[in-house]
């Protein structure tokens, strides 16, 4: 969180509060409305609000192409895999390193 020249953060001050900063979010109110300390803070929320979405973004892709049999791509742990449906993976290649299970 942003701090202001005193030394304080901004929401502690006296009589600040996010409710313009809110109001920004949800498209409400103009960002262009809001203050300097006020536009730091919207924008560090922001940011935050949005890599929360592609995240859940990702998750959902991520979880729908596992479901689809024949996508191929790697796993989070560097093998390249070959999905098969139902969620189930075929190991084309482990990661550099490891060992491929034995059928």
């Amino acid at each position: 969180m942003p701090i202001h020249s005193s030394g304080s953060i901004p929401g502690d001050a006296p009589g600040f509060t996010l409710d313009r900063i809110h109001a920004a979010l949800e498209g409400r109110f103009s960002p262009s409305g809001l203050g300097e300390d006020e536009l730091e803070i919207y924008y560090d929320l922001l940011g935050q609000q949005q890599s929360g979405r592609r995240e859940a973004e990702r998750s959902a892709l991520a979880k729908e192409l596992m479901n689809e049999p024949g996508n191929v791509g790697y796993d989070e742990a560097g093998n390249l895999i070959r999905t098969l449906g139902g969620g189930q993976i075929e190991i084309i290649e482990p990661a550099s390193g490891q060992k491929q299970p034995s059928d």
